[in-house]
């Protein structure tokens, strides 16, 4: 993750909150460096799940953010079907950073043909 993308995607939300881009604040606040909004990484799940079954297949996404995502992290997105109910999967992803801690844990519904 680089930091000007978490600046540049806090301006196109209009998140006003300093954690995002302030280094002193974000450190006061007990964190390391800067942290990506939630939102990136929400969108980030988004962007997984349609890229493998297509936007058109994606019928419920849930996503539960679990730590921050710092300046430097590459998440990698992975997971299991959960259950087959018909022409629906329910599926359990999760996004994990390089050191293996889990960013995210997401929970969709597809379509399967």
């Amino acid at each position: 993750m680089e930091r000007e993308r978490i600046k540049d995607f806090v301006e196109a939300t209009h998140d006003p909150n300093r954690i995002h881009v302030d280094e002193d604040f974000a450190r006061a606040a007990g964190f390391p460096s800067v942290i990506a909004s939630g939102g990136m990484t929400l969108a980030w799940a988004g962007q997984y799940l349609t890229r493998l079954v297509g936007v058109r297949n994606v019928r419920r996404l849930s996503v539960q953010l679990r730590a921050p995502v710092f300046p430097g992290d590459v998440l990698r997105f992975g997971g299991t079907i959960a259950e087959r109910r018909g022409d629906e999967l329910d599926c359990e992803f999760t996004a994990t950073n390089q050191d293996g801690r889990v960013a995210a844990k997401c929970q969709s519904t597809i379509l399967v043909g």
